[in-house]
């Protein structure tokens, strides 16, 4: 695993910030509430931070990822992670290695899926 870039942790600290301020509530102190929701964006943070070493964009070569990626994998939907986030962002998530972390972490995406710029064969 490389040192990841700048810009890489600048967009993680980004992202887990916007979570943090989007889901405190009007009073000050108040944790994010447990709805299903919350729980639907954690997990993806998490698989974002667990796996990112395994869909990085800059590598040309696939890591296999590690149990904790694939505890989260199992949590999230890919389908709408590659939406939200590969669509918007293959310079930082390379599409078909998210199609083969789904593989790997026993949670195939479907034949004819599309994860970015990649259909699933």
């Amino acid at each position: 695993m490389g040192i990841p870039s700048t810009r890489n942790v600048v967009l993680l600290f980004i992202l887990f910030g916007g979570i943090i301020t989007l889901k405190i509530g009007p009073v000050f102190g108040q944790g994010p509430s447990k709805s299903e929701e919350d729980s639907v964006c954690w997990d993806t943070a998490n698989f974002a931070a667990y796996c990112y070493s395994s869909m990085e964009g800059h590598t040309k070569k696939f890591q296999m990822p590690s149990k904790q990626c694939c505890a989260y994998a199992q949590k999230i939907n890919f389908v709408q992670f590659c939406k939200k986030f590969v669509v918007q962002n293959e310079q930082i998530y390379n599409a078909a290695k998210v199609a083969d972390v789904a593989k790997h972490c026993k949670k195939p995406l479907l034949k004819g899926t599309k994860c970015g710029s990649h259909t699933v064969p």
